[in-house]
Formats: C-alpha cells, sequence, structure tokens
C-alpha cells in the first residue's frame, strides 16, 4: 500500500481541531496514526484536538497484504494571545476605595502569567496590588467638580505575548 495525507487546517491557534485528508493506494488492513503530542489513533480519517501550542510531526503508518507504508507531516501551531478586560468605566465619589477588575481578562489556553496595572491619565493615585487581577486605589480628593482617572491593564500569558484595555474612573466631588 502507499499512503499520504494532509491536514485540514493547516495552522492555527491552540486549542485546534484538525481532521486529515488521506490518499491510499492498495489494500490496507491496519491505520496507526501518532499525532506527536502523545496521542495516537487507529482510525482511517481520524480527527484530533491539539490542546497545546507548539510544532507536531503526525506520522501514519499502514500496512496491509502488500507490506507497509509510511508519511509524516508537520504542524505548527500558534499560541493564541491574551485577551486584557479591564472591567467596566465607573463613576464614584472621592475618599472611596476604587477597586479595579482584570478578572474577566481570559487566555485561550489559561495561561496568563502576568497582570500589570498602569495610571495613564490624571492625579497621581497609588496603585495597591497592581500585579493581580484585582487592584485598587484610593480615589484622590477632587475638590469641587470632578476629574477622570484612566488605568491600563497589561496581561502577559506564558509566551510573553501581550494585550492591553483601559478602564476609565470618574472622580466625583463630595460635599
Amino acid at each position: 500500500p502507499e499512503v499520504q495525507f494532509s491536514v485540514e487546517p493547516p495552522e492555527g491557534f491552540a486549542p485546534l481541531t484538525v481532521s486529515f485528508l488521506v490518499t491510499a493506494t492498495g489494500q490496507i488492513t491496519n491505520w496507526n496514526w501518532d499525532f506527536g503530542d502523545g496521542s495516537t489513533s487507529s482510525a482511517q480519517s481520524p480527527s484530533h484536538t491539539y490542546l497545546q501550542h507548539g510544532t507536531f510531526t503526525i506520522n501514519l503508518n499502514v500496512t496491509g497484504p502488500g507490506g507497509s507504508d509510511e508519511f509524516s507531516v508537520s504542524l505548527y501551531i500558534a499560541n493564541p494571545p491574551p485577551v486584557a478586560d479591564a472591567g467596566q468605566d465607573q463613576t464614584v465619589n472621592e475618599g472611596i476605595q476604587v477597586l479595579l477588575n482584570g478578572s474577566n481578562s481570559q487566555d485561550p489556553i489559561n495561561d496568563i502569567v502576568a497582570y500589570q496595572w498602569t495610571q495613564i491619565d490624571g492625579s497621581a493615585a497609588t496603585i495597591i496590588n497592581g500585579d493581580s487581577a484585582q487592584a485598587s486605589f484610593m480615589a484622590p480628593d477632587v475638590g469641587p467638580g470632578s476629574e477622570v482617572l484612566t488605568f491600563r491593564l497589561t496581561v502577559t500569558d506564558s509566551s510573553d505575548l501581550q494585550a492591553t484595555d483601559t478602564c476609565v474612573v470618574n472622580v466625583s466631588w463630595t460635599n
């Protein structure tokens, strides 16, 4: 027998489900797939989900009454970037502790390794726990009127891919 195959889709982000388009000649009695990530199959035309990113060598070994054949293809699965979510904009009174909540930030393969909150506009505020998903600061006194403070959240995954989002905090005067 002789065998070849292609992978559909030929690339993508993890997690990625792929199928295999097989072209074979001759009688084949055994199909032995090695997906390169520790998983195997004996199906003729399997599909497989890759949960991690990386380069995988997929091997197919077939046997039949006329002998055997083997074919290999490399597949690159990219690490998808994270998605930062700095939370909704807020309106608060001066002098209260304000929560900055980035807990809804996501990474498709759940590997956010760092959070960093930075103030990018308004009167300087001291950010508490600025390297965690949830940070806080004390809203400054604004006297008569109001002030706008803007904060940026940067999330980083294990491949050093980053994403940012901002939230605006409107601080109002209370008399």
